[in-house]
């Protein structure tokens, strides 16, 4: 849990931290559409840590195989 918790960040020269960041992870979020036993779609995600953010996306393809069971692709970039 401590990882969540705000983190100082410093500047190089300086002993005191320069302001506080809190990390934001979004992770595994999806849009898709469903026809018979097929759903598609997109995925996302949105890291924040520190000095920058970070987006991913990339396309999302599930086929059920049974009732319960789908087998999932997802691909990010």
């Amino acid at each position: 849990m401590k990882g969540f918790r705000e983190t100082p960040v410093f500047r190089e020269e300086e002993s005191e931290p320069a302001s506080l960041v809190r990390p934001t992870i979004s992770d595994g979020n999806h849009l898709s559409a469903r026809r018979h036993g097929l759903t598609a779609g997109g995925t996302w995600e949105y890291i924040h840590f520190r000095e920058g953010d970070e987006w991913k996306g990339g396309g999302r393809l599930a086929v059920r195989l049974l009732p319960r069971v789908s087998a999932i692709h997802s691909s990010k970039d």
